[in-house]
């Protein structure tokens, strides 16, 4: 299959997962056991299909990229095993929560090694500098957002 055609696909799968979730959450509002069962499973598709997907690529890679989409891969597998055991877990009595937390961890860890892998094949280090200061545009906002709109509406002065 070339490219144009797998990255067609990708787009109506991606299309097609997302107004599937819309349409269960609008139509089968009332009815609690389809609503349930389909939010499972688009919620664990997700991560399954992303995971995937980038392993496929990953495999198809002859640059020095190609870590880069394992670890991406990685990254969207502990996700879906963190959907998986917290799913599993919730429906039981007790809340056992260590496994659903060490996978967010190596989930966190996955996308920072590949996050790690893209700043060492680029040689101008821009995306760090990019990187850095989007986080600071990002942690001036959420206080801004904090002071002057969430603060209001929680203390409900709004």
């Amino acid at each position: 299959m070339d490219w144009l055609v797998r990255k067609k696909l990708y787009i109506y799968y991606t299309l097609f997962h997302t107004l599937g979730y819309y349409i269960l959450l609008f139509f089968w509002q009332k009815n609690e056991t389809v609503n349930t069962t389909g939010k499972n499973l688009f919620l664990l598709a997700a991560p399954l299909t992303s995971s995937i997907i980038l392993y496929f690529i990953y495999r198809k890679q002859k640059t020095n990229e190609k870590y880069l989409w394992l670890f991406l891969s990685l990254g969207c597998f502990f996700n879906f095993m963190t959907v998986m055991t917290s799913r599993y877990f919730s429906q039981k009595e007790f809340l056992y929560l260590e496994w659903n937390d060490s996978f967010y961890i190596l989930q966190i860890g996955c996308f920072l090694i590949a996050f790690i892998c893209k700043i060492r094949i680029d040689e101008h280090h821009h995306l760090l500098k990019f990187t850095f200061d989007t986080c600071i545009i990002m942690a001036a906002a959420i206080a801004f957002s904090w002071q002057l709109i969430i603060r209001d509406l929680q203390c409900g002065s709004g």
